[in-house]
């Protein structure tokens, strides 16, 4: 119990010789500890954290104002695990964009419709290009394609005309292509 106080080998003093047969570790404690590691995140990561080939994974996130929360974004470590980051009320009121907005490894497309709305897509961009933006004062929508799937990325403001908004998606959708809706659509039931 004293050896474990000591926090420097300067506060150390031995007299005469150290019993090292004295010292040995609980075959319990040793037990425990093996099954501890062997659940532990570090040698079972999580599926979002692992390299998975053929694997598509996509971020959705609501940032209420991306100019507010970009440090959060680009200081997460679990951000850049994904390849697709689709994020909604950006509050951004223009679709051109600082260099502080980026996040490294991503192309960055905007779809912005000023306070408490608008939409940005951050993309591996060897796995995936916009292909189409629909903006209207009360949705916005980005389609991002893939090689084998479509991501619509959408955001719906409380009060949004639902069936223009499903007509518009309608509009978008491939048929014969995988197609993932994600986003914000403030419905309230």
């Amino acid at each position: 119990v004293m050896l474990s106080r000591v926090e420097t080998m300067t506060q150390l003093f031995i007299i005469d010789c150290l019993p090292k047969n004295r010292f040995y570790a609980s075959p319990k404690a040793l037990t425990e500890l093996e099954r501890l590691n062997s659940v532990s995140i570090n040698r079972n990561p999580p599926l979002w954290e692992q390299e998975l080939e053929g694997s598509l994974k996509i971020g959705v996130l609501n940032c209420h104002s991306l100019a507010d929360k970009i440090l959060d974004l680009q200081n997460d470590p679990m951000i850049s695990f994904g390849d697709i980051i689709c994020l909604s009320e950006t509050w951004l009121r223009s679709d051109s964009y600082s260099e502080n907005l980026r996040l490294p490894g991503y192309d960055l497309h905007l779809n912005s419709m000023g306070e408490g709305k608008g939409i940005a897509c951050y993309f591996k961009h060897e796995m995936a290009s916009i292909s189409t933006d629909i903006k209207n004062p009360k949705f916005q929508m980005t389609k991002v394609k893939t090689s084998d799937i479509d991501l619509i990325n959408v955001y719906r403001s409380s009060g949004a005309d639902n069936k223009e908004m499903v007509d518009k998606l309608k509009q978008i959708i491939d048929m014969d292509k995988t197609t993932v809706v994600a986003g914000d659509f403030n419905l309230c039931f």
